[in-house]
């Protein structure tokens, strides 16, 4: 009767002492997964991955034709009529310095708010230039770029975060009508190697301390403000302006 309890207590342990060991080994295999499948993520947002290049070639495709057939639509109109083709408003940012006033409405193409259109208005609010930006266009890295920013900025006023995180001289400075922040927007676009034209936005509360910051890309336009960003191409400079003849200024 011993005999047959020490069998089974031997048997019992055995299993596990089995079962101990392919858990430990499962959840290698689990981290190893989960490290697989974020170091996919990661490449999945970055400037080298040939997927994630592709999908941003597309998307820079159809801004551009976006640019092509909107631009007829909208230069020289009022900014009315752009209420009347885009929509609601996500945003009308007036200057605080020599700049136009910007209005913002989301891409007739994209609903999911990742993609607008910027309206540059003149002094009589009239549209003389159209662009298409993206938010945070390289995926991961503009998210951390993001939240890094926020974490050396965070209740800094602009000087100290220009300072600070190395910005250097500010590309414009508005109001946001939408959330009553102050916006100040850099040229980002060295951060990612290799990345398309980016800006970064840092938003400051009523109290002048920065509370929020956001990353754009540009995907398509020529207006004063996308040709002060960095272009990375060997001249430095973006693509010609779009010609009168099809649909240009």
């Amino acid at each position: 009767m011993i005999n047959i309890m020490m069998v089974k207590f031997q048997r019992v342990f055995i299993s596990f002492a089995f079962n101990l060991r392919l858990a430990q080994h499962q959840g290698r295999r689990a981290i190893l997964h989960f490290f697989l499948l974020f170091t996919a993520a990661l490449l999945a947002g970055c400037r080298g991955n040939p997927f994630s290049a592709s999908v941003d070639l597309i998307t820079t495709r159809w801004a551009t034709e976006d640019l092509r057939e909107w631009r007829p639509k909208l230069i020289g109109e009022p900014v009315a009529r752009a209420d009347e083709l885009l929509g609601p408003r996500n945003d009308t940012l007036t200057p605080n310095d020599a700049g136009d006033t910007l209005v913002i409405y989301p891409s007739p193409r994209n609903r999911k708010g990742e993609s607008f259109f910027v309206l540059h208005l003149d002094e009589g609010e009239r549209i003389r230039g159209v662009g298409i930006w993206k938010r945070n266009r390289d995926g991961l890295p503009d998210i951390w770029r993001a939240k890094r920013l926020l974490t050396a900025c965070f209740s800094l006023p602009p000087e100290a975060c220009a300072e600070t995180a190395r910005l250097g001289a500010p590309l414009r400075d508005v109001d946001s009508a939408a959330t009553g922040y102050r916006a100040v927007i850099w040229d980002d676009t060295g951060f990612v190697p290799g990345s398309m034209p980016k800006l970064i936005i840092l938003c400051f509360a009523a109290d002048g301390l920065c509370s929020e910051v956001r990353t754009v890309g540009l995907l398509a336009g020529d207006s004063d403000l996308e040709r002060k960003v960095t272009w990375p191409d060997p001249q430095g400079s973006p693509p010609p302006p779009i010609s009168s003849e099809e649909g240009g200024q």
